[in-house]
C-alpha cells in the first residue's frame, strides 16, 4: 500500500478493470432443406462494455501520528502520578489526611446494624 501524502490516507495501487457483456451469436451447422430445418447453435460471446479504475483506501492513523499519540498520553500519565504524588505528599505534611481519616471513621459510627433491614422469619 502507498500512502497518499496530499489525502494522509494509505491507498493501494490503482487497478484497471473491464466490464463485460454477453451477447448471444448464431452458428449454422447445418443449411435449411427443404425437407430439414437449419441446424443452429446459439453461444455468448463476451463484449467489453467499459473500463473503471479501483482504489481502496484504508481509515488506519499513519505510525508516526500513533507514535505521536502514544507520547502524549505517556506524558500525561506520569504528569498526573506526579500531581497526585505531590497531592499525597502535601496532605500528610499539613495533617489533611488525619483530619480525614478521622472525619470517616466519625461516619463509619453511624451506621445502622447488621440486622436493621432484615424481617423476622417468625
Amino acid at each position: 500500500m502507498g500512502v497518499r501524502q496530499q489525502l494522509g490516507v494509505y491507498a493501494t495501487v490503482p487497478t484497471q478493470t473491464v466490464r463485460t457483456k454477453k451477447i448471444p451469436k448464431n452458428w449454422v451447422k447445418a443449411e435449411a432443406t427443404d425437407k430439414h430445418p437449419a441446424q443452429v447453435e446459439i453461444f455468448h460471446e463476451d463484449v467489453i462494455v467499459g473500463t473503471w479504475t479501483t482504489i481502496k483506501f484504508s481509515g488506519a492513523v499513519p505510525s508516526m501520528r500513533v507514535n505521536e499519540l502514544l507520547t502524549r498520553v505517556d506524558r500525561l500519565v506520569e504528569a498526573v502520578k506526579f500531581a497526585r504524588g505531590r497531592r499525597t505528599a502535601r496532605r500528610s505534611s499539613t495533617g489533611l489526611s488525619a483530619a480525614l481519616s478521622s472525619a470517616t471513621s466519625s461516619r463509619s459510627r453511624h451506621k445502622f446494624p447488621a440486622s436493621a433491614g432484615k424481617q423476622s422469619t417468625s
